[in-house]
């Protein structure tokens, strides 16, 4: 009989925590994108100076994997390094750790969060720009 230990390992519970946020504000931002796309505008603003005015632009074709990718890259990243460092201090209780990956959920929110507001707000103004454009004068 082969004796398997209850729980896993801290850091393999740590490598498979690190990536959550960004796996879920990804589902997120697919979700709320994928949605709102027949109203967004094509291109989408996805970058804004600071007059509130957007200078940066990307396809809407591309917008979902380039919004995916931003928030994927990062977290495999630091599932990575928490890895690496945990993996160095497995006997030991590594208070290190939790710095680490606090600050990888805060970058989770800190990417993800300006990503589900610019489609929002690209949202709006494209509504904003049918009203206007409408003929018939009724709004979309």
């Amino acid at each position: 009989m082969v004796n398997v230990p209850a729980h896993p390992p801290p850091v393999r519970r740590r490598v498979v925590l690190v990536p959550a946020p960004y796996l879920v504000f990804s589902a997120a931002f697919l979700a709320v994108s994928g949605s709102l796309r027949s109203g967004l505008p094509d291109p989408v603003a996805t970058h804004f100076g600071t007059a509130g005015r957007a200078d940066g632009f990307t396809s809407l074709a591309a917008l979902p994997y380039v919004a995916v990718a931003l928030l994927l890259i990062p977290g495999a990243v630091f599932a990575v390094c928490v890895g690496a460092f945990g993996a160095e201090r497995a006997g030991a209780k590594s208070l290190t750790m939790r710095p680490l990956i606090a600050f990888a959920y805060g970058v989770a929110g800190f990417v993800a969060v300006p990503f589900l507001a610019s489609a929002a707000r690209d949202h709006a103004a494209g509504r904003a720009d049918h009203r206007e454009n409408d003929p018939t004068g009724q709004g979309g």
